[in-house]
This record gives structure tokens, sequence and C-alpha cells, in this order.
């Protein structure tokens, strides 16, 4: 089992098990009329394709290994999206014993969105963990895990 980081809209309790596919459910629900259906259709049609060992992105939970990158996180979407509220912060854990997980770089799934052939080789750069340019005014990185795994809330941070 593995610790992480999680942000959710939902204030949690220690003891509670988060469940995975929230976000594919709610893109499967909008479809096209979600803000990052298409980026969610390029990064599965790449991982479908070229990395099928991967965890779907529509299946997973969303997380980080660390604090300071949920933090960072967290930050950079209060900062992109006024008037978003700021996430409650918790330490979790996978439930399953030998979790399917991928570590990727959303800052490069971000590039996804701007379409045409960088988008392809932004998705496989996703798939294959590559980490993006440093950010030296912001510490911390811009990795994220998505796991098939639920999650055990083990405490909310301050």
């Amino acid at each position: 089992m593995a610790n992480l980081f999680y942000a959710s809209r939902h204030y949690r309790k220690p003891g509670e098990i988060v469940c995975p596919g929230h976000y594919g459910r709610m893109i499967g629900i909008s479809g096209a009329s979600h803000f990052h259906f298409a980026r969610e259709q390029i990064l599965e049609t790449a991982r479908r394709s070229r990395y099928s060992e991967k965890p779907s992105r529509l299946r997973c939970i969303f997380a980080c290994r660390n604090e300071q990158d949920v933090r960072r996180y967290v930050d950079e979407q209060v900062a992109r999206h006024p008037g978003r509220i700021r996430e409650p912060l918790y330490e979790v854990e996978t439930t399953d014993p030998r979790p399917l997980m991928h570590h990727g770089d959303w800052a490069v799934a971000e590039l996804v969105m701007g379409g045409g052939p960088e988008a392809e080789v932004a998705a496989d750069r996703y798939w294959q963990g590559v980490q993006g340019p440093a950010r030296p005014e912001a510490p911390g990185t811009f990795m994220e895990v998505i796991t098939t795994s639920p999650l055990l809330v083990l405490r909310r941070l301050a």
C-alpha cells in the first residue's frame, strides 16, 4: 500500500474510503461539453494504443506523491479559476496491496489541450512519465499519481 496526498471538494473523515472513477463519470455524463473532454479523449486513445498497461485516467483517483505537490496543485487550480474554493487536503493510502498506478506530469497533460500534433507528443510524454520543465518560482513538481485503488483517508492536513 502506498501513502499519497489527495485534494477533495468533499469533506472526508479518517477511515473513509474514496472510490476511483468520479472524474471519468463526470466526463461521461457531460460528454463533449466537459471542459477536459477533448484532452481526455486524446490521452485515452494514446493509452489504449501505446500504453495499455497503464491505468485509465477515466477510472482512477488522482493524488500526489507528497504534501508539497498536492498543495502546489491546489494553489495552481485556485489561481487559474477565480472563485474556486480551496479544497481540503488529506493524507491517504491505497487499499489494494499492489495498486495499479501511474506517475505523470499534470502540466504535460495540460499541453494536450492545445490540440494538433503537439497534443500527441504531450500525450506520449505524459504516459512515459516525463516531467515537464522546472518552474523555480514554485516549489515541488507537477507530478500526479493516478491509481485504480480506492483510497483510505488517514488524516486531514492543516
